[in-house]
């Protein structure tokens, strides 16, 4: 994935422009994430398919399997910034189900820490957002 697919965002006044290293990384991480077997034509064995592990105990979960296979998702140059990555599913106090994904990543000679949340609605569609935490903001 990383290589042949440029991110873009627009300004405040519609043009656009490009991401940023890191959120482009996490563009890539996010699209790699849904990534279903077969998807890639080219790749068919590349495909991470996160939303089988959506409401299911973390326990269940493998989280090493969904770092290896998320790694060679997105291909070497991404894949050599994901250092680690733990799963959690959250009951929220409403009594919905979400999932959180964190992802250490290594860009630029930086750590950062993603935060991706996942959640399942009504009409089977996932609700998907992320972002970095900076280990130097104060909680």
């Amino acid at each position: 994935m990383s290589g042949r697919e440029t991110n873009f965002t627009t300004d405040k006044y519609n043009n656009p422009v490009y991401l940023s290293k890191r959120d482009s990384i996490a563009q890539d991480i996010g699209n790699a994430l849904f990534m279903k077997e077969g998807n890639n034509i080219s790749h068919p064995d590349r495909f991470v398919d996160v939303e089988q592990y959506l409401n299911k105990p973390a326990d269940t979960v493998d989280e090493l399997k969904i770092l290896t296979d998320l790694q060679k998702t997105v291909g070497e140059d991404v894949g050599n910034c994901v250092k680690s990555l733990t799963f959690n599913n959250i009951k929220m106090e409403s009594g919905e189900d979400v999932a959180l994904l964190l992802i250490k990543l290594m860009v630029d000679n930086t750590e950062d820490l993603l935060a991706i949340t996942l959640q399942r609605e009504k009409d089977n569609i996932v609700r998907y957002q992320y972002n970095f935490i900076n280990e130097d903001v104060p909680v």
